[in-house]
C-alpha cells in the first residue's frame, strides 16, 4: 500500500563467508524504495526488489495498491471507516451516542471502529487532539443525523468528506481554520462541493484553499457559526435570495469584504461579532450605513442600534445622529500601530467607548 514499509531479509551463504554485505535495489523507485531491507510503498504498481552480495543475488515482486478508504462502498450503520498518517489505529476513541465503542481494528490500510448499535449522533472522535490530527480520511454511514460541533476538532489533515444521506443537522466544522477540507461529496452539498446545505441553510462550508467565495443560489438562510474562525477567506458575496444571517454566521473570522443583498431581513447582531479585518462593506442591505462605515439595525430593541464597526482605519469617526445605542464589541479589533487598543469594546455609557483616536457620540445615543 501506498505509504507502507515492509522489511525483507537476506541470508548469506554460507554462514562463514567471508563478505556478507548486502545491497538493496528497486526496478522502479517510482513503485518502491528500498533501504537495508526495508521497503516502502510510493506509487501504485508492481516493481522487483532485489537483494545481492558476493556476486550473487535473489529478488521479490513487490505489489503497490491505493488502499486507504474504498470508492463506492459505505460502512454499515454501527461502523466508521477511517485512515490514518501512520497506518495504525486510533487510541482513545470516545463512544457515540447512546453506542459504545466494540472494537477499534486497522488493516489493509484502513481502521474500522465498530459500536454496539447503529450511529445516528456522532461527536468528536478522540478526546487527545494529537489523535484527531493523525487523521487522514473518515467515512460513516448513512443513518447518522447529527454530528456535532468538534467532530472534527483538530482533524487537520482530513481533506475530503462524505455527508450522509440521513444529516439533519450539523456545524462540524465550527472550527475550519484548523480544517484542510477542500471538497464535500455525497448529499445535501452544493454543487461545487464546498457547502451543506440543509433546507435552504448553509450549515457548513470546506473552507481550504479559499480567499473569496460568491455563496449558491439558492441558500436563504446562513446558519449558526457555518463560516466562524475561518482564516484564508477574505471575501464572501452574499446573493440575492438570502434572507437571514443567524447569530455568529461569520464570527472571529479573517473576512475584509462582505457582500450583503437587500434581500437580507434577519440579521444576528453578531453575526460578524470579532470580524476585526472587516472594512469593505458593499451591497444595498437596509443595515449597511450610508457612507458604508457600519452596520445598524433600526428596528432593534435599541431603535437604530450600532453592531460592526468597518471604519477601523479612520483617524476619528463622528457616529451620525439617530443611532441609539451600541451593541457590545461593535467596535472589537481597532488598535492603534503600537498595538494598543483604538476603541473600547462596551456599551456606550459610563465604560466610555474610545481609547486612543476618537469617535463623536451623537446626543440621541444613550
Amino acid at each position: 500500500m501506498i505509504g507502507e514499509t515492509v522489511t525483507l531479509s537476506a541470508t548469506v551463504s554460507p554462514s562463514n563467508a567471508t563478505n556478507k554485505s548486502v545491497s538493496w535495489t528497486s526496478s522502479d523507485a517510482n513503485v518502491v524504495s528500498v533501504s537495508a531491507g526495508t521497503v516502502k510503498g510510493i506509487g501504485i504498481g508492481t516493481a522487483t526488489v532485489t537483494a545481492s552480495a558476493g556476486g550473487k543475488s535473489a529478488s521479490c515482486a513487490v505489489t503497490v495498491v491505493k488502499g486507504g478508504l474504498p470508492e463506492g462502498e459505505l460502512p454499515p450503520s454501527h461502523e466508521i471507516w477511517y485512515t490514518t498518517q501512520d497506518n495504525k489505529p486510533l487510541s482513545l476513541v470516545n463512544n457515540q451516542g447512546s453506542c459504545t465503542l466494540a472494537s477499534n481494528t486497522y488493516s489493509k490500510g484502513m481502521g474500522v471502529l465498530r459500536f454496539s448499535g447503529p450511529l445516528t449522533s456522532l461527536d468528536v472522535i478522540s478526546s487527545d487532539p494529537q489523535q484527531c490530527a493523525r487523521l487522514t480520511g473518515l467515512l460513516i454511514p448513512d443513518c447518522v443525523e447529527t454530528i456535532g460541533n468538534h467532530f472534527f476538532w483538530d482533524a487537520t489533515g482530513i481533506k475530503e468528506f462524505r455527508i450522509p444521506a440521513s444529516l439533519k443537522r450539523t456545524n462540524a466544522f465550527i472550527s475550519p481554520h484548523k480544517l484542510a477540507l477542500e471538497r464535500l461529496t455525497g448529499h445535501h452539498v452544493s454543487a461545487d462541493g464546498r457547502c451543506v446545505i440543509l433546507d435552504g441553510a448553509l450549515v457548513a462550508f470546506a473552507p481550504a484553499g479559499l480567499s473569496s467565495y460568491e455563496i449558491p443560489s439558492g441558500v436563504v438562510r446562513i446558519a449558526e457559526e457555518a463560516f466562524t474562525l475561518t482564516q484564508e477567506l477574505k471575501t464572501v458575496v452574499i446573493p440575492e435570495g438570502v434572507t437571514d444571517l443567524e447569530r455568529g454566521a461569520f464570527s472571529e473570522s479573517s473576512l475584509e469584504s462582505v457582500t450583503i443583498p437587500a434581500s437580507v431581513k434577519a440579521m444576528d447582531h453578531h453575526a460578524f461579532v470579532s470580524c476585526k479585518n472587516l472594512k469593505n462593506l458593499l451591497g444595498d442591505s437596509h443595515y449597511i450605513s450610508s457612507d458604508r462605515k457600519f452596520l445598524f439595525d433600526a428596528n432593534s430593541m435599541i431603535p437604530m442600534l450600532l453592531f460592526h464597526f468597518a471604519g477601523r482605519d479612520d483617524e476619528s469617526y463622528e457616529i451620525p445622529e439617530g443611532i441609539q445605542g451600541i451593541e457590545n464589541y461593535a467596535f472589537y479589533g481597532c488598535e492603534n500601530p503600537d498595538g494598543s487598543r483604538l476603541w473600547q469594546s462596551y456599551d456606550v455609557g459610563s465604560q466610555g467607548l474610545c481609547d486612543g483616536r476618537h469617535a463623536a457620540i451623537p446626543g440621541s445615543c444613550h
